[in-house]
């Protein structure tokens, strides 16, 4: 291979490589905020069906006199 050839070659192979990189911390991110979407979602389910278990109080009325 020719010297331009070689650095041609180079120069895609670098860019093929970002290109997977970055692909693949995209992913990555991605995966993480459906993670992190999940457990808000379970944990907002949890805290509401706590409130909905729980029995009201009544209080008193107050004195008017």
């Amino acid at each position: 291979m020719t010297q331009t050839a070689t650095r041609a070659a180079n120069i895609a192979h670098k860019a093929v490589g970002g290109f997977l990189i970055g692909a693949t911390v995209l992913l990555g991110l991605n995966a993480t905020s459906m993670v992190v979407n999940i457990v808000y979602r379970a944990n907002k389910a949890s805290k509401s069906r706590e409130l909905d278990d729980k029995p009201v109080e009544e209080k008193p009325l107050p004195k008017l006199i």
